[in-house]
């Protein structure tokens, strides 16, 4: 569910498409970042993370072979979003009408 759910994300984010178009001061940009010696002064990290988009779920790191029997950090990320979510979960409330109907399809230890 949890690894559905970021692939749906990063489908819609890759149908989205991406802007191409060249930033008009790009030339002097790179003129500063040559005399700065540093890249990280033409752009914006908004730009980078509105583009590359860096999933909470998926592992940057890759899969280790010696360790392929182990739980690898994709699962683990996913069981960590499970349980916050489980944790947060509040049950709506019914009412009275409700639990009326739900008595005869619910087991005798959930019955209200």
């Amino acid at each position: 569910m949890i690894f559905d759910e970021e692939l749906m994300v990063n489908c819609n984010r890759t149908l989205q498409g991406l802007d191409l178009s060249l930033d008009p001061d790009l030339k002097a940009k790179l003129g500063k970042a040559l005399d700065t010696k540093s890249f990280l002064t033409i752009g914006d990290v908004r730009i980078y993370r509105k583009e590359q988009r860096v999933t909470p779920v998926f592992d940057k790191k890759g899969i280790i072979q010696t360790d392929s029997g182990a739980q690898n950090f994709n699962d683990i990320n996913a069981d960590n979003i499970i349980e916050k979510r489980l944790a947060s979960y509040v049950l709506p409330e019914r009412t009275d009408s409700q639990k009326a109907l739900l008595q005869k399809y619910l087991p005798a230890q959930c019955r209200y």
